[in-house]
């Protein structure tokens, strides 16, 4: 299997600057691309795009004692 970066770019997540990296690989046949946003200083993964041609989906880090709708999670 062999992974491909198709664009680097600094774009703003929340605003903070962070590295966007777009990918795809060999198992989806390259028609589905993955956008990574990485935190330069801390180099985590803050956010994931999921673009599976007609279907989306994303993932996004929750930080501790993030508060949403009345509930806290700790």
């Amino acid at each position: 299997m062999k992974a491909y970066i198709l664009k680097v770019k600094k774009t703003d997540l929340n605003g903070k600057k962070v590295w966007a990296v777009k990918t795809t690989d060999d198992i989806s046949d390259n028609t589905t691309n993955l956008t990574y946003y990485i935190d330069p200083e801390t180099r985590k993964i803050m956010k994931q795009d999921i673009d599976m041609n007609e279907k989306k989906m994303y993932l996004e880090t929750i930080t501790q004692n993030h508060q949403t709708d009345n509930q806290t999670f700790n």
